[in-house]
């Protein structure tokens, strides 16, 4: 929460995604977790993915779709 805090306020997120297998453990740290991000004032929606590893490959290949780099485009300066 302490790492992710700064990141999620800059982006101005709204939702988290947690996929990969540490998604499979958050009933372990969740709790915690949670407890950091609002002590920091960031209070977002969580998602845990179904994915698990699936998640990485499927988030790679949308990296081919020109579309994709055309919507991103005006982030990137923002990262």
């Amino acid at each position: 929460g302490e790492f992710l805090a700064p990141w999620l306020k800059k982006f101005r997120a709204e939702s988290l995604v947690i996929g990969g297998n540490i998604s499979a453990s958050y009933n372990h740290f969740g709790k915690s977790f949670e407890k950091s991000l609002e002590s920091q004032d960031v209070f977002i929606k969580i998602n845990i993915s179904d994915l698990l590893e699936d998640a990485a490959l499927i988030g790679s290949a949308r990296l081919f779709n020109p579309v994709f780099w055309e919507n991103i485009q005006p982030l990137l300066s923002k990262m």
